[in-house]
């Protein structure tokens, strides 16, 4: 009796298992088309629901969420390949933060989140594609993980490297009950910085999470103190403050200084700006004419505080949603401040500084 014939099994090509660039590419692509889909019937629904529909608010922060994954990915399979050509171009770091901070705010006051920066002016030399991402994807990583998030650029003395700090407080879990220090948002920060010849430092402490990028190729340390010059081409888009000061023209603006050179200074920025400016020479006079003219803004010369006033002024940061202030300090005040995103402090910036700084810090504030 003869055998059957049993036909070989047929041969099966050996595959290795794909790279991790390759899987985070594969990753990005997959999700490409489905969260385009997604974003569309989020901006369709956005007619039909009320605008302050929580439902609303939340799909709307998934989508963005599932984008940033989708984008994220295939980033960083392309850093990870190494093939990225770099162009080493001499940048204003500070700027580059700071602009990117201001076109984070509006989702950052959406979530929740605080974000407090003092930011010295330097510049260092690196590619000004990858730096921006790089900054942008750390700060990014900040929001996810805490609902603080304070921002610091200074040089060291020795060597004198530009150092980026990112100090993450108010610190929130994932679904897991984890904190998601090492996300995908993470893994593109390191990479990226590996690909610039960039340090970068994390530390973890009971209630508060660092991490720091350290510039080898820093140029040097600015004399004075200055802030983003909107119209500087830095390498990153400063476009969003230029469109803001056109939308601006026409708002009031109140100084409560009698200080002849303050005035000429803040009235200079405010011409530029097209803000119509008026002047109280004492803080009972800055009442009167606030409570008549009802300015988006205040400028308090420090010198001039007093109690009565600076109660009022917290009571025009509470009751009124679109109104700020800024303090000038009466001596020398380094770096800048920026109000909290909840409007309950004031900017400071520094009287020797004011020229440099103010066009700033007021793009800054009635942008909000």
């Amino acid at each position: 009796m003869n055998n059957p014939t049993i036909n070989p099994p047929a041969a099966v090509a050996e595959t290795s298992a794909p790279s991790g660039p390759l899987v985070a590419e594969l990753i990005g692509i997959s999700l490409a088309d489905p969260v385009t889909h997604l974003r569309e019937l989020v901006q369709a629904l956005r007619a039909q629901l009320p605008p302050q529909s929580r439902q609303f608010a939340e799909l709307e922060l998934c989508a963005r969420q599932l984008h940033r994954v989708s984008v994220q990915s295939q980033q960083l399979a392309r850093v990870m390949k190494g093939r990225l050509r770099q162009s080493h171009e001499r940048l204003s770091l500070h700027a580059i933060v700071l602009d990117i901070l201001v076109q984070a705010h509006g989702g950052f006051k959406q979530q929740g989140i605080q974000v407090r920066q003092h930011l010295r002016p330097v510049d260092v030399i690196v590619d000004p594609g990858l730096l921006v991402a790089l900054v942008e994807t750390l700060v990014d990583w900040g929001a996810q993980l805490g609902r603080e998030l304070q921002v610091r650029l200074e040089v060291k003395n020795w060597p004198a490297h530009a150092l980026l700090s990112l100090r993450v407080l108010d610190l929130r879990t994932d679904a897991h009950g984890a904190l998601p220090l090492d996300n995908l948002a993470w893994q593109l920060v390191v990479e990226t910085a590996r690909l610039m010849n960039v340090t970068v430092r994390r530390e973890l402490g009971q209630d508060a999470a660092q991490a720091s990028l350290e510039f080898s190729r820093t140029v040097r340390q600015l004399s004075g103190i200055t802030a983003l010059d909107a119209e500087r081409q830095t390498g990153a888009d400063s476009s969003q403050l230029q469109s803001q000061s056109s939308q601006l023209a026409g708002l009031r603006v109140l100084l409560v200084s009698d200080d002849v050179r303050l005035q000429r200074e803040v009235k200079s920025v405010c011409t530029e700006l097209d803000l119509r400016l008026e002047v109280a020479l004492t803080a009972a006079q800055g009442f009167e004419m606030s409570e008549l003219s009802q300015p988006s803004m205040i400028i308090l010369d420090e010198s001039l505080r007093t109690d009565f006033f600076d109660d009022y002024l917290q009571r025009l940061m509470r009751e009124r949603l679109h109104f700020h202030a800024v303090e000038v300090a009466a001596t020398t005040h380094t770096g800048f401040e920026i109000s909290s995103w909840d409007q309950t402090t004031a900017s400071r910036i520094g009287r020797d500084t004011v020229k440099e700084q103010l066009k700033t810090v007021i793009l800054l504030e009635l942008g909000r």
